[in-house]
């Protein structure tokens, strides 16, 4: 009778650990699925941002001068450089948004970008990116056709810093390091 009462405990046992293992390699398996979903999606920023990279050429930065400088005279090819660049900055964000979401890294990484208080200079990050007319001209283009909507949260959130930006800050800025060179070194 002690061995029947063993036998069953055991038996019992047994299943109870077959039943752990089961649920441990759904876990198991479920997490493999949130990994491969998080490198497939990795995999297609990372493509994206070498599209952006090639269309943008060697020398973006002529181009942003140029949105600063001359916002009228603007090339369709420029502004296809311009375009790049300014989603490349965005998807940026998004990635880090969506690790937010995903648990990677805290909320307050993206949050904390597009809720800046912007200081005595009237300068940010954002002011690089969008502190030109045709920065912003692109910016309402977009949210005018729906672009970036696929997150409304994160559109909110760029949308209201974008908009809080100074279309003429780098211009204004650009002036007054000069005037600053002018006195360093003279005319």
């Amino acid at each position: 009778m002690e061995s029947s009462k063993l036998l069953n405990w055991l038996q019992f046992s047994g299943m109870v650990g077959i039943l752990v293992g089961l649920v441990l390699v759904g876990v198991q398996i479920n997490q493999t699925t949130e990994l491969t979903r998080l490198q497939i999606e990795n995999e297609w920023r990372i493509n994206n941002w070498e599209r952006q990279f090639v269309m943008m050429g060697e020398s973006p930065a002529e181009v942003v001068a140029k949105a600063i400088d001359q916002p009228n005279s603007f090339t369709t090819s420029e502004l296809l450089i311009l375009e790049n660049y300014l989603n490349h900055y965005l998807e940026y964000w998004a990635t880090v948004k969506q690790f937010a979401d995903d648990g990677l890294v805290p909320e307050s990484r993206w949050r904390d970008h597009f809720d800046y208080d912007v200081g005595p200079t009237g300068f940010s990050e954002m002011t690089y990116y969008f502190g030109n007319p045709v920065a912003q001209a692109w910016w309402d283009a977009v949210a005018e056709a729906g672009g970036w909507r696929q997150d409304p949260e994160f559109f909110d959130a760029a949308n209201k810093a974008i908009n809080r930006v100074d279309p003429y800050e780098l211009a204004k800025w650009q002036d007054l390091v000069r005037s600053k060179l002018r006195d360093r070194i003279g005319d």
